[in-house]
């Protein structure tokens, strides 16, 4: 056999071996197990994670977190309903939203998967913001509701810092604790951006 020869016969075998992964690949998997709630780990974009249940102390955790988001996203609702606020301190306030919002989807669907619910008692939460401190945002406007925003803003990420910070040690699921890593990381990251706009007097 001549190599031209050789050279026909392994083409028509690497064609065969193609032919036969594309095949494999089409069909169906009739008999994979079902899968478990899952839901996308904070940080990431599309990725389903699939966990083990979590203990009702984490349910509570994500239950108290998601709503500790949804207090921020209403003082940026309110921040945006008064005049002249410096434009750092709305583009960061926009920010703040915009990734507490996502956040806060996920936290939801997470419990939706595991039937749980909101939890109760939340607005007594050393870790949220109390109605006093959101009415004097409400009477502010300008640069002080931005300076205002800021140091309520900066209250309320240390409040989620030492939630998440307390959870850590005690969480077993693996998307309560990247969770709880995550608010910690990122909401330090904003604390101190959100200082440095403080110190410069805007």
């Amino acid at each position: 056999m001549t190599a031209r020869d050789l050279l026909r016969t392994a083409g028509r075998d690497l064609l065969g071996m193609v032919g036969c992964v594309v095949l494999l690949a089409a069909l169906p998997a009739c008999d994979a197990p079902a899968p478990r709630p899952a839901a996308v780990a904070p940080g990431s974009v599309g990725s389903a994670v699939a966990v083990p249940a979590p203990m009702p102390m984490e349910l509570a955790y994500v239950a108290h977190m998601a709503e500790h988001h949804r207090q921020a996203l209403r003082l940026v609702r309110i921040l945006h309903e008064r005049g002249g606020v410096p434009y750092r301190t709305a583009d960061l306030a926009d920010h703040i939203a915009a990734m507490q919002a996502g956040e806060a989807a996920e936290m939801t669907e997470f419990l939706k998967a595991w039937g749980a619910g909101k939890p109760a008692g939340h607005e007594h939460m050393s870790a949220v913001l109390s109605e006093a401190q959101i009415r004097s945002l409400r009477r502010s406007s300008g640069a002080a509701a931005g300076r205002l925003f800021l140091q309520l803003m900066i209250v309320h990420h240390r409040g989620a810092v030492e939630m998440s910070t307390q959870m850590l040690p005690m969480a077993d699921n693996p998307w309560v604790i990247s969770l709880a890593r995550h608010v910690i990381a990122d909401q330090r990251v904003e604390i101190g951006s959100m200082q440095r706009i403080l110190d410069t007097h805007e």
